[in-house]
């Protein structure tokens, strides 16, 4: 399995042009490999949006950035809407039930240093809605609290 982390900086005044771009990427469900997709607002970096991609192989991600990734940025103008952009692709061997995008409302990101590969864990706790995912090479030394956005999630077909 594969996650792509995406971690964009939108300035206040970009926001809402952010957020619209976001509800583009529902044409991720038809691809092949895609597992699916949600995102929303850092809660204590409030001009920090986070989105969460999950792939069931690279091979099925590389075929999608290549053939129509363009194509929906293009459509939807996202690269307009924030000023910096960071993404990482973390793998996991084992594979994972991808979680329940519509019942998600938080994501929390924790560090873990002494885990073997990058990307190892995630947890849902089904009575708060919050998924949790642990990584070693965490996008933040801390813990960080994500309120997730309803209208980003994109689910498999």
């Amino acid at each position: 399995m594969i996650l792509k982390l995406i971690k964009c900086h939108v300035p206040v005044n970009l926001k809402k042009s952010f957020q619209e771009a976001q509800t583009y990427w529902s044409d991720l469900s038809e691809m092949d490999g895609f597992s699916g997709q949600f995102g929303g607002w850092d809660t204590s970096e409030l001009e920090t949006a986070y989105i969460f991609s999950f792939w069931e192989d690279l091979s099925s991600y590389q075929k999608f950035m290549r053939n129509k990734h363009d194509r929906l940025v293009q459509i939807n103008g996202q690269e307009r809407t924030y000023e910096r952009i960071s993404i990482t692709l973390y793998h996991r061997e084992e594979p994972m039930v991808s979680p329940p995008i519509d019942q998600l409302v938080k994501c929390t990101i924790s560090p873990k240093s002494d885990l073997k590969s990058s990307y190892v864990f995630s947890s849902i706790d089904h009575k708060s809605h919050t998924i949790r995912l642990t990584f070693n090479t965490n996008p933040s030394s801390e813990e960080v609290s994500i309120q997730l956005e309803k209208s980003w999630n994109v689910e498999r077909l």
